[in-house]
């Protein structure tokens, strides 16, 4: 996380290791001054009003309208769903993996409305749309899985840790899953460019990783923006690196600070050995920070950070 002054605490975030496989680890990564070919290019891409990011499912937009709208029931939530029986019953097999447990199991999409409640269907519909309309870049696919894998891990944690604030609105789920999607985008804007450019003609993304890095917060609000989300959000998630001295920390930003932060030390962080692929030039998140602004001590962050553990262990087993 940047800061825009000298102010803020840290709690040092524990580095973890990717495996090789999936960025091929003995590759130097690329300087700054090697890579504003790079830069300029893709900054012009998504800065451009002909930029087109993958959509999600219309239905997956429809239910997000609808359920912003405030005018609606669960029988036109559950209606529009049925409208993709593909996406209707990939949800439903979410919301019954452990990741959505229920102390009974929930048999139908009438049943996921009325139990799950409309903001959490929401958020599977949303997490399921995600995986499988945006997370798909042939030649990148694994560097792509692990991008997938930071944002539902921050995600689930950002539901958990909004749970011990009453500061907190029920937008911590949409923000830690859509928070890096940026990343997502560029990785399929670079395999789209490499058919035209040999130098990103390679399966070994991490050279690029430093200019992915510094443009996947606006290629984050570009994408958000395009797909409709409110103002607000695209705000926080496309500076979500940047936390002001001279305002108080969003509540939002706050659960994310530390949900990044738990799914880093739990395995499920953008870092590759002692490089942090996301935020790469920041300092260390200002997670005691964070802390104080959403009201949870120190003793409270462990026991939080143990429910998490568990979330990341579900998450094998509900998969979109």
């Amino acid at each position: 996380m940047k800061t825009s002054g000298s102010g803020g605490l840290s709690l040092g975030l524990r580095e973890v290791e990717i495996d090789e496989r999936i960025l091929r680890v003995g590759t130097a990564v690329s300087t700054a001054t090697d890579l504003e070919w790079l830069d300029e290019r893709l900054n012009a891409i998504f800065a451009s009003p002909s930029y087109r990011p993958p959509m999600l499912p219309q239905v997956a937009l429809d239910l997000l309208r609808l359920i912003r709208s405030d005018l609606f029931s669960f029988e036109q939530v559950a209606k529009i769903l049925e409208r993709d029986a593909v996406l209707a019953g990939r949800v439903l097999r979410l919301v019954q993996s452990p990741l959505y447990a229920r102390p009974r199991p929930i048999l139908s999409l009438s049943q996921a409305v009325v139990r799950l409640g409309l903001t959490t269907l929401r958020d599977a519909i949303l997490e399921v749309a995600v995986n499988t309309s945006v997370f798909r870049a042939g030649v990148y696919r694994r560097p792509m899985a692990r991008v997938l894998l930071h944002l539902r891990a921050t995600a689930h944690i950002c539901r958990l840790v909004g749970g011990y604030s009453t500061q907190v609105g029920d937008r911590a789920f949409l923000c830690g899953l859509l928070h890096d999607v940026g990343f997502a985008g560029l990785l399929i804007t670079l395999a789209e460019e490499a058919q035209s450019d040999p130098r990103l003609a390679v399966e070994n993304v991490l050279p690029f990783w430093p200019a992915l890095d510094r443009a996947h917060e606006a290629a984050t609000g570009a994408m958000l923006k395009i797909w409709g989300f409110p103002p607000e959000i695209i705000r926080t998630l496309a500076n979500h690196h940047t936390v002001p001295d001279d305002t108080p920390l969003d509540p939002t930003l706050a659960v994310l600070i530390i949900a990044e932060h738990l799914a880093g030390v739990l395995g499920c962080g953008m870092v590759m050995g002692e490089t942090p692929l996301d935020g790469q030039y920041a300092p260390e998140p200002p997670v005691t920070l964070a802390c104080e602004r959403l009201g949870i001590p120190g003793d409270e962050l462990l026991v939080i950070q143990g429910e998490a553990a568990r979330l990341v262990g579900g998450l094998s087993r509900g998969r979109p």
